[in-house]
């Protein structure tokens, strides 16, 4: 268990698949913004904040506030968290060719 969060919370957040692809893409980079995760997981803002706060609050991201703007990183996470990451890079099949050149647009290199 993690502080006091139950498992059954921890695998219920694990189990949701955007979940796992933004903690996929928060591994490979070394922070995002909620627009880069909109262009990346093809979501609206409300639903990847959603998904963010729900990771937020089993500690598995952190945020740090720049102005207006949010951006979220990987937490300290379980060492089996790090595997199933690893796992779902290879199953959605997500890549970090992805540069952010703004707060509002990504491009591939």
């Amino acid at each position: 268990m993690i502080k006091n969060i139950r498992l059954t919370t921890i695998l219920g957040t694990l189990a949701d698949e955007v979940n796992l692809k933004i903690l996929s893409f928060l591994s490979l980079y070394d922070e995002l913004c909620v627009c880069d995760l909109e262009v990346l997981t093809s979501m609206t803002q409300s639903s990847v904040s959603r998904h963010l706060k729900a990771l937020h609050d089993i500690e598995f991201i952190s945020v740090r506030k720049d102005g207006r703007w949010h951006y979220y990183r990987l937490g300290r996470i379980p060492e089996f968290v790090n595997e199933i990451i690893k796992l779902a890079i290879e199953e959605y099949k997500v890549r970090s060719d992805y540069v952010a050149n703004s707060c509002r647009r990504i491009e591939q290199k």
